[in-house]
């Protein structure tokens, strides 16, 4: 199995064993700092469009608010909760290089949730981080790859 697999598979497992944790939890997914839906658990596949654009929207929530605070002379954000009519989604920053979003219902304890969260991202941290550092070396060797047949 090629080192990218692998972690794709470890972080579904981590996912997967999230969403158990609690009866609040609907939906959970990681996402890389691109958008990219790197994980997901509790998504319907005929909604597999839809979690792609919310790991998208996610992503770039969470870079918006680390950006305002930075321009703000607030310091860093490591994660923000949003409450909507018929839920909450926490966003929450893995190390530099991904997003974990937990959608939960209305009814949600927002302290336990934000300790699974806390829990989860050191879980996952590692396996996002290798993950994205791999998919940043096939990147860098298709570019030289490329320039190279260009020459």
């Amino acid at each position: 199995m090629d080192k990218k697999k692998k972690y794709y598979i470890e972080i579904s497992k981590k996912l997967q064993e999230l969403l158990t944790k609690s009866e609040e939890i609907e939906k959970v997914l990681v996402a890389d700092l691109t958008g990219q839906l790197v994980g997901s658990a509790g998504c319907e596949k005929e909604d597999e469009d839809k979690t792609r654009m919310l790991a998208a929207t996610f992503s770039a929530i969470i870079a918006a608010v680390r950006s305002a605070g930075a321009e703000g002379d607030l310091g860093d954000s490591d994660s923000i909760y949003v409450r909507y009519d018929d839920g909450i989604v926490h966003i929450s920053r893995i190390g530099e290089k991904g997003v974990l979003a937990i959608i939960t219902t209305t009814n949600a304890n927002i302290g336990a949730i934000r300790l699974l969260a806390d829990r989860y991202r050191k879980r996952l941290a590692e396996s996002v981080k290798l993950l994205a550092d791999q998919m940043e070396t096939l990147y860098f060797e298709d570019k030289v790859e490329e320039n190279i047949l260009n020459l």
